[in-house]
Order: C-alpha cells, then sequence, then structure tokens
C-alpha cells in the first residue's frame, strides 16, 4: 500500500493532504523518514509511523460507539437539527 493511502485510511486528511504531508518529510515508517508520496509500504497491524513527531500505529479498521442525543440528525446533509458529525473530533469530521 503507497503511504499517502495509509495516511488517507487512517484519517489524516484528504489525499492531496496526505501527500503533501510525505514530501515535506513529516512522515517516517518504522524509523524511516519517506518523501516519496508513492512508496510502497507493508500495512500490517500494529505498523509503527509517525506523523509531525507524534507516534501512531497502523490500525485496517476502527468503530466508533457514540451516544445519538436528541435533536441531532444522522444525516451528513441533515435538514432540521445539527449533523451528528458536529459532535466527532476534528480528523474524524473530515472522513
Amino acid at each position: 500500500m503507497e503511504i499517502q493511502e495509509l495516511l488517507f485510511r487512517q484519517g489524516f486528511g484528504t489525499r492531496r493532504v496526505c501527500a503533501g504531508l510525505v514530501q515535506q518529510g513529516y512522515v517516517s515508517v518504522e524509523g524511516a523518514t519517506l518523501t516519496d508520496a508513492a512508496a510502497e509500504v507493508d500495512a500490517h497491524e500494529g505498523l509503527p509511523f509517525t506523523v509531525r513527531g507524534e507516534a501512531w500505529a497502523y490500525h485496517a479498521k476502527a468503530y466508533l460507539m457514540l451516544h445519538k442525543p436528541a435533536g441531532i440528525e444522522c444525516s451528513q446533509r441533515p435538514s432540521a437539527w445539527p449533523s451528528v458529525y458536529t459532535l466527532l473530533p476534528a480528523p474524524l469530521r473530515q472522513r
């Protein structure tokens, strides 16, 4: 899997943002800094990587649980009430 695809799937932004992070030298995988956004990495569960100096581990899936309060819609395009997505942290809202 390409490093930019791995970052995208982990919620670090759009594909272009992820490619920019790699090209600017902000991403390292297993201690090696990468500058080629198309570099192939072996994406396995728990793969250690850092983004802007912060350590992360690759996970193929993530599950969220949220208690939806009354007056919130479960829609990306709400019609009358705020969306459930406004309750999520910013990195998850982008996805």
